[in-house]
């Protein structure tokens, strides 16, 4: 994520992601040339995978005041706006893509909690919304899919559940009567 994918309506929008790349890879027609090392590409569809996600108040809150960090780091360095979101060097350069995911490997070892990867949290996202009713189409939207079928598919598991809990609670209003 770049700043300027931060919208002042607490929103970002998600247009590329970043990838380590050590040798060319021939197959791909992602990018015009082939590069080696921290690549940035655009998202699997292309504009039609730009997609703008709503960010709860007190997340966008936290991302301005790091904002304000990087600017004084940056500034003070003697560089220009920061670009990058999350990067060690106020914003001058991302972080590389697996950094993430081994601060939370390091944080659930921390924890003692075992079994959890990162992209759980995705699943997790998803079903919490759906649990909480939120529509399929949302849902999709936030993920990522590029329809709703796929959402479907990955989760029809958690819907038929969902759908069992639903017949529980009409045979309960029903068998009032």
């Amino acid at each position: 994520l770049q700043w300027d994918d931060f919208n002042d309506d607490n929103s970002l929008v998600i247009r590329r992601s970043l990838v380590w790349t050590s040798k060319p890879d021939e197959n791909d027609t992602a990018t015009t040339t082939w590069e080696t090392g921290l690549v940035v590409r655009n998202t699997k569809t292309d504009a039609k995978g730009h997609r703008v996600v709503a960010l709860p108040a007190p997340l966008a809150d936290m991302l301005r005041a790091l904002r304000v960090r990087q600017v004084t780091m940056s500034l003070a360095a003697g560089f220009g706006d920061p670009v990058w979101m999350f990067s060690h060097t106020a914003g001058r350069t991302p972080w590389m893509p697996d950094y993430a995911t081994h601060r939370f490997v390091d944080l659930c070892k921390d924890l003692d909690i075992d079994g959890v990867r990162l992209h759980d949290l995705r699943h997790f996202m998803a079903t919490q919304l759906l649990a909480a009713g939120e529509a399929i189409s949302t849902v999709s939207h936030r993920l990522g899919h590029s329809n709703v079928t796929v959402t479907l598919g990955t989760y029809s598991h958690y819907l038929k559940a969902a759908d069992q809990a639903a017949a529980e609670t009409m045979g309960r209003i029903l068998n009032r009567g």
